[in-house]
């Protein structure tokens, strides 16, 4: 494939006409880092922006560095050198410009980061700051990725990545503010911003006052990925836009649309892994019977994510983490024995491959860290058939942390409490809960009414056509497996692919990247 790229370039561009920006040419960084499936949508943008006669430099890490986000429990990490060689037959293929970050780095550098991170006690490093970076809570978010699960105890093998990952972040964040120093770019363009490996470039860009753009694949459908402007990608930050949307029409065809696609996402046929399959348990007396709820006592549900997800990680808001808000809804349920509570595990802590399930479980937390757990509490496993849909649908309260099922409870006309800063959250159908007591204020008075209106439905419906219809798209050529199949260099250029176009537009202007494909289902 790259070899059928770079002959393309080599054929054709001399004869792909180079637009000079009617903008002053802008000099871009974009933070590459290493090769994956999804690094074609930056060699792509970068080169369609060199066609428009801006400035791009990539950067590839070839550092040497102890931690490295290729690497997890479950993976081993090439060596630097074969990492290396991937990203330059990229660099090459596409004839983009290139720098290795290890070369902004010095032995100095690697002593100070080591010795940092070895001398430091753990809680210290956790709160370590280093050139305005938060290193040590990057270093932290960091652990759910490499271990999959929640860092409870810094401890073992977890307090030897985690050291490890705090010399790494201190060496991304030195090499961050030289390469800005070297290049003094006008825009940043980085995937995620939000783990140890990205972020430093990010936050340098931020503390120089310069426009940044992150991004993020989401497996919503082949290539999907979204975009932000001075923001993170995988946040899908749209309140800025929010009320200037909720005012234009919306179509009954978006509606249908957005139904039509939840109705599919729900019956496991559109989604990236099939949770339930023929076994489902969704009739309501099934599942009654099945949890042993007794009739006519209200039920609280909770519906946790999965604890890695970077959907979940880092938007703690009401709650020190989603474990803290399930230990105090356990806590709380010990004195309303006149309810009974649910705790749904997330189907991916049962049923994804092994390598990517939860290594703590939200049952097995609660039956260790939560004390003797109470008649009233029930717990459902990962792997369980029982319906999420259902026991929502039984439930006098729903509480979400930041899981997609909070949305498609509001489509079912159901008010969601949002537990944490959930992407859905503060559009006008969610109950955005503040506090631990916040939430038990909310049940002392017996808030059990949880019915959307009309209005909060269509609210509801709006969010989701904008953030799985307008803010993520189909990048053009790519799917989930690396293949990038550009059938022409002019592909790149402008008038070469209207997504391509819109795309360049939005990232330039810092547009919200709303409608990059007005044509996808």
């Amino acid at each position: 494939m790259l070899d059928r790229i770079k002959a393309m370039r080599l054929r054709e561009e001399g004869t792909t006409v180079r637009v000079t920006s009617a903008a002053l040419p802008r000099r871009i960084l974009f933070n590459c880092q290493f090769a994956w499936e999804f690094g074609y949508v930056e060699y792509a943008l970068a080169t369609a922006l060199r066609l428009r006669g801006h400035d791009v430099r990539m950067i590839i890490c070839g550092a040497g560095l102890d931690y490295c986000e290729l690497e997890t429990r479950h993976n081993r990490r090439p060596t630097c050198e074969v990492c290396v060689q991937r990203m330059l037959r990229r660099m090459d293929a596409f004839g983009l410009p290139y720098q290795v970050m290890g070369q902004f780095l010095t032995g100095e550098d690697f002593d100070y980061a080591r010795n940092v991170s070895q001398r430091m006690e753990v809680a210290q490093l956790k709160e370590l700051v280093e050139a305005g970076v938060p290193v040590g809570k990057l270093a932290f978010l960091d652990q759910f990725h490499f271990f999959h699960g929640y860092p409870f105890e810094i401890t073992g093998e977890m307090e030897e990545i985690f050291r490890k990952c705090i010399a790494s972040t201190i060496l991304f964040t030195r090499a961050a503010h030289r390469l800005h120093d070297d290049y003094r770019p006008d825009m940043v363009c980085s995937v995620n911003g939000k783990f140890a490996q990205w972020a430093p470039f990010v936050q340098a860009a931020r503390q120089r006052g310069l426009p940044y753009c992150t991004w993020e694949d989401l497996r919503i459908r082949t290539g999907a990925v979204t975009f932000a402007s001075n923001g993170i990608g995988h946040e899908v930050p749209v309140d800025d836009i929010w009320e200037q949307q909720l005012r234009k029409p919306f179509s009954e065809e978006s509606r249908h649309r957005i139904r039509d696609h939840f109705r599919l996402w729900a019956r496991g046929a559109i989604t990236p892994w099939r949770y339930y399959g023929e076994d489902a348990i969704d009739g309501p007396e099934q599942v009654r019977q099945a949890l042993a709820l007794r009739p006519g006592v209200p039920i609280v549900s909770l519906f946790p994510n999965l604890c890695w997800d970077s959907t979940s990680v880092g938007f703690e808001s009401a709650f020190e983490n989603m474990y803290d808000w399930v230990a105090n809804v356990v806590a709380y349920a010990r004195r309303r024995p006149d309810w009974d509570f649910v705790i749904r595990a997330h189907p991916g802590e049962g049923k994804l491959p092994l390598e990517y399930r939860s290594t703590t479980p939200v049952g097995e937390f609660v039956r260790d860290r939560c004390g003797p757990v109470p008649p009233n509490v029930k717990l459902i496993e990962g792997d369980s058939p029982l319906s999420s849909y259902t026991l929502g649908e039984m439930s006098k309260v729903v509480m979400t942390y930041t899981s997609t099922l909070g949305i498609e409870f509001a489509l079912r006309g159901i008010r969601p409490w949002a537990a944490a800063r959930a992407l859905y959250g503060r559009k006008g159908f969610t109950v955005d809960l503040v506090s631990p007591q916040h939430m038990f204020d909310l049940l002392d008075r017996n808030q059990l009414d949880n019915r959307l209106t009309p209005e909060q439905i269509e609210s509801a419906e709006r969010f989701a056509h904008m953030f799985r219809f307008r803010k993520v798209f189909s990048f053009p050529r790519l799917d989930d497996s690396g293949n990038f199949n550009p059938p022409s260099w002019r592909f790149f250029a402008p008038g070469g692919n209207d997504v391509m176009d819109r795309l360049c537009t939005a990232f330039l202007n810092h547009d919200p990247f709303l409608d990059i494909d007005a044509r996808q289902d």
